[in-house]
């Protein structure tokens, strides 16, 4: 017999986003008051600003440069292999987007 929980055991679970990503790395990580890791502490630990922080962390920001990628991961402690999988993704949709006409 199938139970309703079992329904759902094939079902595909979409790896995060960028967004998403780093918002959880950041919140798993405690500062030196031990508590979870704000925006500002990442920009205190990488060269970017706050707007460009927030709008990485709410997926508004869907193709970051690489030079952002490498600050990314300077300021939230990440190697870049952590986010190769996401640059991956970047450069597969823009072999895939929309084909001018010719």
């Amino acid at each position: 017999m199938q139970t309703q929980a079992d329904t759902h055991c094939n079902a595909t679970i979409a790896p995060p986003s960028l967004g998403e990503f780093l918002k959880k790395t950041r919140l798993s990580q405690c500062g030196a008051s031990g508590r979870p890791l704000t925006i500002s502490d990442i920009k205190r630990r990488s060269d970017l600003s706050l707007p460009v922080l927030s709008k990485l962390e709410a997926g508004k920001i869907r193709d970051p440069k690489f030079s952002t990628i490498v600050q990314v991961c300077k300021g939230y402690g990440l190697p870049f292999e952590a986010l190769a999988l996401f640059v991956e993704d970047i450069a597969a949709a823009r072999q895939v987007g929309p084909q001018a006409e010719h």
